[in-house]
């Protein structure tokens, strides 16, 4: 009898949620974006509502000066989906739900790059789904009020890579002494590793380890052909020349 009465009670529910999201991004404001040495979002009154401020002097590096092998690298990994949804990718979250509720605990978290974008500015990394539903709400507005570019772009700028790292040209600087638009596919495939936790795949910290998450990253890279065979075997055994002399803040 529970379970009867279960099934007409659901689709109400997600009717109401989708129909609040749905007013919630027509009537809220939209952060609005300033470029910067440091990452700084505004409302829509110019009030300022976010500062990012690096531990170490950053630098703010536009699209268009990150290389585009490196881009398609970054969004193969973290989000393949995403030039297609709308801020959240709905087969990648019925299939966390699924794996959740099979688990009895938050195991999967399946989000995009917009919602990544979306935590690292406005939220913290509480494992929830009150957390999870704000997440989505957020993407929404990004989505709503920024082209793709400008979400990759703040994106690349707000990603931590430990030791009070942020952004990707402070990384490329950091771990290979480069700028991002000259980074090898095996420094792409490496950099997008580490982002995944910090603490255990830099190869400061834990060479073995990074260069294992690197590896896997890069089979996976050729299975879904963002890489061919001759850059597969070229970057298989890469010679990783480190940049690890500057001191490191924890």
């Amino acid at each position: 009898m529970y379970y009867k009465k279960l099934k007409f009670v659901l689709p109400f529910v997600l009717i109401s949620f989708i129909v609040s999201i749905i007013l919630c991004i027509s009537i809220l404001p939209s952060p609005k974006i300033k470029r910067n040495s440091n990452m700084i979002f505004l409302d829509s009154n110019n009030n300022l509502i976010y500062e990012e401020l690096h531990n170490q002097e950053g630098k703010y590096v536009e699209l268009e000066k990150i290389n585009k092998r490196t881009i398609d690298i970054f969004v193969a990994i973290e989000d393949k989906n995403f030039y297609n949804h709308l801020g959240i990718d709905g087969s990648r979250i019925l299939k966390a739900l699924y794996e959740n509720i099979k688990n009895m605990d938050i195991t999967q978290g399946a989000s995009t790059i917009t919602q990544q974008l979306s935590k690292n500015l406005f939220l913290n990394d509480e494992q929830s789904y009150i957390r999870k539903i704000k997440e989505i709400l957020i993407s929404f507005l990004i989505e709503k009020s920024y082209s793709k570019d400008g979400i990759l772009e703040a994106y690349f700028n707000t990603l931590y890579f430990g030791h009070g790292i942020y952004g990707i040209q402070n990384a490329a600087s950091f771990f290979f002494d480069k700028n991002t638009d000259n980074l090898s596919v095996a420094e792409s495939a490496m950099l997008v590793g580490i982002i995944n936790a910090p603490s255990i795949y830099s190869p400061y910290t834990n060479y073995e380890k990074s260069i294992e998450k690197f590896r896997v990253i890069l089979t996976y890279l050729y299975e879904e052909k963002i890489v061919n065979y001759a850059e597969y075997l070229e970057s298989y055994n890469y010679d990783f020349l480190f940049n690890f002399e500057r001191k490191v803040t924890t």
